[in-house]
């Protein structure tokens, strides 16, 4: 996943990320929180994240 990301990052649409959660929407939060706090640190630009849940 690191390798798509870090060569599509400079694509025009960028990238967007779905954590999807079954149960319980607060890892889903979670997972989405961390990931842009780590592609925001490392400098990563035009990464979205996006958490949802099925139930």
């Amino acid at each position: 996943m690191i390798d798509t990301i870090a060569l599509n990052q400079y694509d025009v649409a960028g990238i967007n990320l779905h954590f999807i959660c079954t149960h319980n929407s607060r890892r889903s939060i979670l997972a989405q929180i961390w990931a842009q706090l780590a592609w925001h640190c490392f400098g990563v630009v035009k990464v979205i994240c996006y958490s949802g849940v099925t139930e």
